[in-house]
């Protein structure tokens, strides 16, 4: 099976969507697929390559970083329909970027409608509240390639509910989540008790709860002496709102910006951590979209207490108090109290660490998550 997948996301690359790209195309050509990657040419963090290796990998020009995103969207639009005229079995495409550009092909359309530019791009770019029209003609794009697609991969059942109020449901639609390699498998370290090192790794992005985890820190002052890393990649304008808030909390003292990291670098920081944190907010992102926060994963490998929120989409991966120690979600107050739980509880941080990884084994290693997608072939 010939397959042209098509991402205007860069791979390799630290973010949740280059981790999972990169999983789901080496999943496809060792279930046989005859596979093309094509992407955007971006530039990367160091240590990050520009390809995958082992792996047919087109880059399209897009230009530079500087130039409106819109207009990049739009290259690489055209980029993908190049590409499709060379003739392929399947068209495996993420978002109407790309999707758009093989509205009318002839064989199977796999959409992987993971996140909807509809909702995220405001997040990016708030000025778009003032253009619904765009936004709006984003949203028919995604519901017209929703409906041509044979067969339509999410990460969640949130993402499945969500689907199906916009009229896609039944056999069609197919949940895998992500997962962990066994590499990400790694034996925890013995550590000092202060400083109460945690530990958040993923884009900074407001959906993300970061303003009420430093919020949190500031409950914690002259009560528990604790340094929080924030592991990943920075976008300039949400790393500028997260300092100026940690300065006017007077809390900065307690922060550092680390990274983004190859994988074998952030298990070594994931591995000297105490607890990760996942402080996801109740916005309509994380509870009406749905996601799969990889983070939450990766911290089950490695064997790393927990602390997140009672969300639908965290606990379809962990259980409060069997593998992870969840709060409610929008309340700093309660992040700080979780915090302070697990930090006078080493007992529990232990029997939450082994739970976690005992379940990232069982539900979400590779080796699953390759036979999943092994199967969304044979149903090709």
């Amino acid at each position: 099976m010939r397959i042209l997948y098509c991402a205007n996301d860069p791979v390799p690359f630290p973010k949740g969507a280059g981790v999972r790209i990169e999983a789901t195309v080496r999943a496809l050509v060792r279930a046989g697929a005859q596979l093309r990657l094509v992407t955007p040419r971006i530039a990367k963090p160091a240590g990050f390559g520009e390809q995958l290796e082992g792996i047919d990998h087109h880059l399209v020009e897009v230009g530079s970083g500087e130039d409106p995103f819109l207009e990049r969207a739009t290259r690489f639009r055209r980029g993908v329909e190049e590409q499709l005229q060379a003739g392929w079995d399947v068209f495996w495409f993420r978002s109407p970027w790309e999707g758009w550009a093989g509205r009318d092909f002839a064989g199977p359309l796999v959409y992987e409608a993971h996140g909807f530019p509809s909702m995220e791009l405001p997040h990016h770019f708030p000025q778009l509240c003032d253009h619904p029209e765009f936004l709006g003609r984003l949203a028919w794009e995604e519901q017209m390639l929703l409906q041509r697609a044979r067969l339509i991969l999410t990460v969640s059942q949130t993402g499945r509910r969500f689907l199906s109020t916009r009229g896609v449901a039944g056999e069609k639609v197919v949940v895998i989540p992500n997962s962990a390699t066994e590499a990400a498998f790694v034996a925890r370290q013995q550590l000092p008790c202060e400083p109460f090192r945690l530990i958040y790794t993923g884009t900074l992005a407001p959906w993300q709860g970061l303003e009420q985890l430093l919020e949190a820190l500031l409950h914690l002052k002259n009560r528990l002496p604790v340094q929080l890393s924030l592991v990943g990649t920075r976008k300039g304008r949400w790393t500028r709102t997260l300092r100026q808030l940690a300065q006017q909390l007077r809390v900065r003292s307690s922060l550092e910006f680390l990274g983004p990291f190859p994988a074998e670098e952030l298990r070594q920081h994931l591995a000297t951590s105490h607890v990760g944190v996942a402080p996801l907010p109740a916005d309509s992102r994380n509870t009406v979209q749905g996601c799969c926060p990889i983070k939450l994963i990766e911290f089950m490998a490695a064997g790393l207490p927990i602390l997140s929120t009672r969300l639908p989409v965290v606990q379809e991966i962990v259980e409060h108090d069997q593998s992870a120690w969840l709060v409610r979600p929008n309340s700093p107050w309660a992040l700080a109290q979780g915090i302070l739980q697990l930090a006078s509880d080493p007992d529990l941080r232990l029997r939450l660490g082994r739970a976690a990884e005992l379940r990232a084994r069982r539900d979400f290693h590779r080796d699953a998550f390759d036979q999943r997608f092994q199967e969304a072939l044979q149903r090709l």
